[in-house]
């Protein structure tokens, strides 16, 4: 079943009273508040179960809180991601049969205004939510970070002889690395709106996962979604 947000009232004793259970979407994850207390955003993960048995869609949630206390109202919207043009960095994997909806999954959210920034962490974008209007207003792809300039050490490898000695960073190796964003916190300086990404460049391999898996090493992993041109 879906997920479900529960909100309680505290008091100045510390006590707690339950306000309202508002259901969401699948999985919720991350949550944040506007500014003023109006509106709750929350990032729905949908992810897979069950090496894709179950594989619901993610969503971003928005819960409007209307009237004074004690007589509030819930309103919630479900933004989902089928039939939304994504730009071509924006990272879709998984088995035959999956698709956009099923496979983009919120993480968390941070707001500025009247604008919700939300992590995709596994499809490498975030989404930028328009919380005047309830839509998604851009999908933002993060792009590749290319290690062939950067001082790295990237295989497990380096070092066939078993001498520890030897092994140590290397600057120039010849590989790419999603973003994948997790955390997020946007803000605002001299005029211009900026959000920070914590990215965590983490595959997808387990049991929520399995048999499909990002982890691999050459070409005899059938089920990556881009293979190494050799085994190292």
């Amino acid at each position: 079943g879906k997920g479900l947000v529960r909100f309680y009232r505290i008091d100045k004793t510390g006590a707690l009273t339950l306000v309202k259970d508002v259901e969401v979407g699948y999985l919720p994850d991350g949550i944040a508040f506007d500014e003023d207390g109006k509106k709750l955003v929350i990032a729905n993960e949908g992810e897979p179960v069950a090496g894709y048995s179950i594989d619901r869609p993610g969503s971003i949630g928005i819960i409007d809180i209307k009237g004074k206390q004690g007589k509030e109202t819930f309103t919630y919207t479900d933004l989902g991601f089928a039939g939304l043009t994504l730009p071509t960095g924006i990272r879709i994997s998984g088995p035959t049969g999956t698709t956009q909806a099923t496979d983009i999954e919120p993480e968390y959210v941070s707001i500025l205004g009247n604008t919700a920034y939300v992590t995709l962490q596994e499809n490498n974008g975030v989404a930028k939510v328009n919380l005047k209007t309830n839509t998604i207003e851009k999908i933002f792809e993060l792009g590749a970070v290319d290690y062939k300039d950067q001082l790295v050490d990237l295989t497990d490898r380096d070092n066939p002889s078993g001498n520890t000695s030897l092994i140590k960073p290397l600057l120039g190796q010849n590989y790419e690395g999603l973003r994948l964003p997790d955390g997020v916190a946007a803000f605002r300086t001299k005029g211009k709106e900026y959000f920070i990404t914590a990215n965590e460049g983490d595959g997808r391999d387990g049991s929520a996962w399995a048999p499909y898996s990002d982890e691999g090493r050459g070409i005899g992993n059938a089920n990556r979604v881009k293979r190494l041109a050799d085994d190292a």
